[in-house]
């Protein structure tokens, strides 16, 4: 999974959060609104620096996305951030998980359409 620029005409970067059972009601899947699939940590990995995926959706803790009050996104399985690494501008830079941390490049802003 990549992180370019926002482009409203490009139904593929929206995202939608949809809450799921657990937690304290901070429990999210995230779905692309084009394919339908969810991010998730391929084969449920607890490595650092692993990329995301889009997957088909199937309530894997791999996919399921825990939203902190610091506006970061922990994986329920490997209790990482996603992050892009660097904090790197650039089209197309990767967005991978790390150990969570209050640096900014795991921050992430959400923007309703």
């Amino acid at each position: 999974m990549n992180d370019p620029p926002h482009d409203p005409s490009h139904p593929s970067q929206d995202w939608t959060l949809t809450k799921v059972a657990g937690g304290n009601g901070d429990r999210y899947i995230i779905r692309n609104r084009n394919s339908l699939k969810c991010i998730a940590m391929p084969g449920a990995t607890t490595d650092n620096g692993a990329q995301a995926v889009q997957w088909p959706c199937d309530g894997g803790s791999e996919q399921v996305w825990i939203r902190d009050s610091w506006q970061r996104l922990r994986n329920l399985n490997s209790d990482k951030c996603l992050a892009i690494p660097g904090s790197s501008s650039d089209n197309g830079a990767k967005v991978i998980q790390w150990t969570c941390s209050d640096s900014g490049d795991q921050r992430w802003n959400w923007i309703n359409l």
